[in-house]
């Protein structure tokens, strides 16, 4: 799904609705993989922790955290 998208075309507005909208629907597989693709901010953050937060993927949650 993110393959085929480039980040350096997206504005932090883009990539801040794009985290949340992963983390709503508890895709954290992707939310992890938009985190490698971009540079982190707090909005970016906070979504991938709650998109790991929804799957009870805990350990996964801290070790974002730890970034």
């Amino acid at each position: 799904m993110l393959a085929s998208i480039h980040p350096a075309d997206w504005d932090v507005v883009a990539v801040g609705t794009l985290a949340s909208t992963l983390a709503k629907g508890a895709c954290w597989s992707h939310a992890l993989q938009l985190l490698e693709m971009v540079k982190p901010t707090v909005v970016v953050m906070g979504a991938v922790i709650s998109a790991c937060e929804r799957t009870h993927r805990w350990i996964m949650a801290l070790e974002t955290q730890m970034l």
